[in-house]
Formats: structure tokens, C-alpha cells, sequence
């Protein structure tokens, strides 16, 4: 749903563009109304990996095969071809269909720089925390595993982990009915998550980045940008309409950054 609210303002600089507040058609691209793009398409991907056997299954090449399917057939796609796709995503694709069985370790040696921390991996991370979320260290060893097939680098990693484990809990908390919880509860989550990245850290660990003006969040394609808008949008609106009109009017990178506030929040509201 957010992803593809927020697709018709990807690539369009802030306040250059219409207010959204409705799904509609995305000219920049050709699509109808309602059309998904590769952060729904990549999510879908894992999760139909994941969920191929019973029970789940984790395997980065049985993953990356279907990101590869998605790329060169549509697999999975909302017009049955492959129509957006982030640059990392594509040059750490065309090695794993050229080189299979290397691709891991040849992505891992010349990915994992800061140059290529790109939110490819934190966009389709979802489907680990809803397999998972009953047992939160499995899923989030398995949502640092899930970053590398295309962005190994420790940056990417920790904002899957991060991203995570906030929805694990929500679902956890859900599952056991404890409705006392509140967002600020989440927020000591953030807080407290055992950051290795710096830069990370830095950003997210005060929590004071729900006090900054939406002239200081950025919708760049770059993960820490991407993991900080959509954290900001829901901790700082009380709906699910309320957070997804905010994010996806930040233009920019809209698509993603609303696909991954709509997984927090969706499985919040």
C-alpha cells in the first residue's frame, strides 16, 4: 500500500510535486493506480522463499535466485517486468547470474562499502520479522544474513537487525495481548539496540531525531536516510493515514521510505 502511494513521488524533489494523500497513477513510470514497485516485488521474492517449505526455510541462494527471476522475468512483478531497480541491487544481481556459486563472497569483497549503502535490503526485510518474530535472535541474525546478497556492508545489516526486531516486538506483544505498550516503548528500543555502525548510532541511539523538523529528515536512497524518515514519520503521527500521507510527501525516494514505515506501522496500527 505505501509503496505504491509513495511511487508517483519517487524521483521528484520535495514540494515539486502535488500533495498526495490518494493512490493514483504514476506517471514518471507508466503505471496504474495501485501499482507496487521493486521494494514490494523484492519482499515478495523473500517471502515466498522463506515460506516454500514448512517449516520456513532460509537460504541466500534459493533468495537471490528469485531477486534474479524478478529482474530478468518479472517474477513478482505489478506489470509482469522488471521496471525499477536500484543500482547496487542490479550490479550485485548480474553477478549472481553470471557466478552463482561465488557470488556471495565476490558481492561481500566489493559491496561492503559505504559507497553502495543503499536501502535495497532494508526495503525487503519485512517477510524475515513476520516468519520469525517468535524468536527475535533468530530473526534478526536472519535479517543481517538477508542484507547480503546485495549490501553486505555493516550498515545495511544493522538497520535489517534494527528494523526487525521493533516489529517482532510489536508482534509479539500483539500475540501475548499486551496492549499496554506504547510507542515509547519501541522508542527505548532504538534507544537501546546494541549499535555497532557509528553512524547509526549517532543517528538513531539519543532518539532525538523525533524532534527534528521535516526540513532536517532526508528521503535519499541512502539506508541510514531511508531507515531515519520512515522511523521519524511513525513515531511522530498517532494513524496509519497520518504517517503515510507525511512520508510519502517527502518525495525523493518516496517509494521506499513509505515501504518501510508501512511494514512498522502496519504491523503497529
Amino acid at each position: 500500500m505505501c509503496d505504491a502511494l509513495g511511487a508517483p513521488a519517487e524521483f521528484h524533489a520535495r514540494g515539486t510535486f502535488a500533495h498526495i494523500d490518494t493512490l493514483q497513477p504514476n506517471r514518471s513510470l507508466n503505471l496504474e493506480v495501485g501499482a507496487w514497485t521493486d521494494d514490494t516485488s523484492m519482499a515478495l521474492c523473500l517471502a515466498k522463499s522463506l515460506t516454500r517449505t514448512t517449516p520456513p526455510s532460509f537460504s541466500l541462494e534459493e533468495q537471490a535466485g528469485r531477486y534474479v527471476s524478478w529482474f530478468r522475468t518479472g517474477y513478482l512483478s505489478a506489470v509482469g517486468y522488471c521496471f525499477d531497480i536500484g543500482v547496487a541491487t542490479r550490479s550485485a544481481l548480474c553477478i549472481w547470474e553470471r557466478q552463482p556459486e561465488e557470488a556471495l563472497g565476490v558481492v561481500a569483497r566489493d559491496f561492503a562499502v559505504e559507497s553502495k549503502c543503499g536501502n535495497g535490503s532494508l526495503m525487503r526485510v519485512l517477510p524475515i520479522s513476520l516468519t520469525y518474530f517468535r524468536d527475535e535472535s533468530v530473526a534478526t541474525r536472519c535479517a543481517r544474513e538477508s542484507s547480503m546478497p546485495t549490501h553486505p556492508h555493516e550498515m545495511c545489516q544493522e538497520a535489517c537487525a534494527l528494523y526487525t526486531l521493533l516489529v517482532c516486538r510489536i508482534l509479539q506483544w500483539t500475540e501475548a495481548r499486551d496492549w499496554g505498550k506504547s510507542k515509547a516503548h519501541l522508542l527505548s528500543i532504538v534507544r537501546e539496540f546494541p549499535y555497532v555502525n557509528d553512524k547509526l548510532r549517532d543517528t538513531l541511539a539519543d532518539g532525538e531525531f523525533v524532534n527534528k523538523p521535516r526540513e532536517e529528515i532526508s528521503s535519499s536512497g541512502y539506508v541510514l536516510h531511508t531507515l531515519e524518515a520512515a522511523l521519524w514519520a511513525f513515531f511522530t503521527t498517532a494513524t496509519f493515514e497520518d504517517g503515510a500521507v507525511l512520508v510519502v510527501n517527502l518525495g525523493d525516494d518516496a517509494d521506499t521510505v513509505a515501504a518501510v514505515y508501512g511494514g512498522l506501522a502496519g504491523a503497529w496500527y
